[in-house]
């Protein structure tokens, strides 16, 4: 939560600009805090550092908004489940959740729920995505390997 009006106000100052329309965790997870974008431990895995619960960082990204340093707040890569807790202890609304959805991913389910929670869901790489995660599901198309496209 302490990390997250800082984080923003170092990037408004970088973009120079005074609000953004929309922040969003982009994913579930948390990294070891400070400067290094992706922290490393000594023998080069990522460093997730202190477990930081959703609910926690989501009140800082409220307080964006009630500063006026963003318009909407929101989730990216988030699950159903993670949704759920974060719905059960804002004050404010998560406005957009950002996934991966293609007509190989097509996210139906998710895309209900969001309907149902009134979240717009927004996709990112609507051509397929080839440089997945390590530990998801590598085997999914991309749209344009599809000869027929």
């Amino acid at each position: 939560e302490k990390d997250v009006v800082p984080a923003l106000k170092k990037t408004l100052s970088d973009l120079g600009l005074e609000y953004i329309d929309l922040y969003l965790i982009h994913w579930p997870l948390t990294l070891k805090a400070g400067d290094d974008l992706f922290p490393k431990t000594e023998d080069g895995k990522m460093d997730y550092g202190r477990i930081v619960p959703h609910e926690e960082t989501w009140k800082g990204m409220e307080e964006c908004v009630k500063l006026g340093l963003t318009k909407h707040i929101g989730l990216s890569n988030f699950t159903e489940a993670q949704i759920d807790n974060v719905l059960k202890n804002c004050t404010i609304r998560p406005t957009v959740l950002q996934c991966e959805g293609h007509p190989y991913l097509a996210q139906n389910a998710l895309r209900e729920y969001c309907e149902k929670n009134q979240i717009v869901l927004e996709a990112y790489s609507p051509l397929g995505n080839p440089a997945r995660p390590a530990g998801w599901d590598h085997s999914l198309i991309r749209v344009l390997d599809n000869e027929e496209l």
